[in-house]
């Protein structure tokens, strides 16, 4: 999760990039790296990753950027902490 707010946190300095996007997105790689007990998990995390956009918080573009950007990050730190 620390991976990925360090990738948006720059970004959101100069176009606001979707945290709650980010967070799932980050969240999807946890479960995927936990196995099958985790896939539980997975509605709830569509739903976090999708909750800013019917309230007109974030832009379709910027929930978009959010998830490989931080999915990158994630799958980066997972894979050297290994």
């Amino acid at each position: 999760m620390l991976a990925g707010l360090c990738v948006s946190t720059p970004v959101t300095l100069a176009w606001k990039i979707s945290f709650h996007a980010g967070a799932a997105a980050v969240a999807a790689i946890v479960t995927i790296a936990g196995g099958p007990p985790l896939t539980a998990a997975w509605a709830v995390i569509a739903l976090t990753g999708w909750s800013p956009r019917p309230a007109r918080q974030s832009h379709l573009a910027q929930v978009i950027a959010a998830v490989p950007a931080d999915a990158a990050a994630a799958v980066i730190t997972f894979l050297a902490a290994r």
